[in-house]
């Protein structure tokens, strides 16, 4: 870890920074592994071949074998975030995908993690009944065609502007009462914030008088 930090002085970037791990004992080359994993180094690189009787690689036959762990702990962030918006816990999802961004600088993956984060903001806006928020958002996420298609979600964003643009256009609407009471049902059965949810209850009742 001295190293990678003293190498962080000298202006390197710890994503490209290359760990060989081929050669030293079976428990140097463990703590060097666990090091650079841990310090989200780049790339960790093991050199294979023939050797000779010294145990080292003959040179001509090297076979190099590299791997990213920070893509590993990114993927794993990306499924953490998936299974945090199913459970409707928006800003754990937020902070997933931002963790998982600082990993990995790829494109694709890059724009599947700012879609799920995008999206988690639009129903976390939802959930505090910032609607036009809410609104705004959804309508820049489905212009991505391609996303939506990979995730089966199209139909399920087209539902969801519809009903968001019925409460932004109308001040009482059936839409609202039933955002509020499952609002309410969410507080207490995901939250167990109880008395949030007899407020949403109470403002429902409001609601409909009005």
């Amino acid at each position: 870890k001295h190293v990678i930090y003293e190498l962080e002085k000298r202006g390197y970037s710890r994503k490209n920074i290359v760990a060989d791990f081929t050669a030293g004992t079976k428990a140097m080359s463990a703590g060097l592994v666990i090091a650079a994993i841990e310090s989200n180094i780049g790339i960790l690189v093991y050199i294979a071949g023939d050797r000779n009787r010294e145990g080292r690689v003959i040179t001509g036959t090297e076979k190099v074998f590299s791997f990213e762990p920070n893509r590993i702990y990114a993927e794993a962030l990306f499924k953490e975030a998936i299974l945090m918006f199913n459970k409707l816990q928006f800003s754990s999802c937020i902070d997933s995908c931002e963790k998982a961004l600082n990993l990995i600088y790829e494109p694709g993956f890059q724009n599947k993690l700012n879609f799920l984060k995008n999206l988690a903001m639009a129903y976390a806006a939802w959930d505090r009944f910032s609607i036009q928020e809410s609104f705004e958002i959804l309508c820049g996420i489905s212009k991505n065609n391609d996303l939506l298609a990979q995730f089966y979600i199209k139909k399920n964003i087209e539902l969801n502007k519809k009903i968001l643009y019925t409460e932004k256009e109308n001040q009482f609407c059936v839409e609202r009462v039933v955002d509020l009471i499952e609002n309410a049902r969410r507080r207490g059965e995901i939250e167990k914030k109880y008395d949030d949810g007899v407020a949403r209850l109470y403002r429902a009742i409001e609601y409909i008088a009005q």
